[in-house]
């Protein structure tokens, strides 16, 4: 099902609100050192990394250290040497992650399991 971009807006602006209701404050990813322990060939193909707070894959949103992002249906989804459907990500996942270029659109492109809990 494909959204408009005013709907996708309308759409991360209410989940944003459920979160600040809930407590929780988005504030801007951090761009952190790759995952200890990956090889630099996997560490060297993700830009991010960071802990799922949230998936709503309804909505084609998760959220990773209070931000929230749109996430395709369609996105990759590598786990070791697999590629696996989005349905796998959950609240507490350690991902790397890559986002489209330009823009004020947080949408992740790729996504690797660095670690399931």
């Amino acid at each position: 099902m494909k959204m408009n971009s005013e709907r996708k807006t309308a759409l991360r602006h209410e989940l944003i609100s459920l979160l600040a209701i809930g407590g929780l404050i988005a504030m801007p990813a951090l761009a952190m050192d790759p995952y200890p322990g990956q090889s630099s060939q996997v560490t060297a193909a993700y830009q991010f990394t960071g802990r799922v707070d949230g998936v709503v894959l309804a909505k084609d949103m998760i959220i990773i250290h209070d931000r929230v992002y749109t996430i395709a249906a369609t996105v990759p989804v590598h786990e070791g040497k697999n590629l696996v459907s989005r349905n796998v990500l959950h609240k507490g996942m350690k991902l790397g992650f890559k986002l489209a270029s330009g823009g004020a659109n947080s949408t992740i492109t790729e996504v690797w399991v660095l670690a399931r809990r």
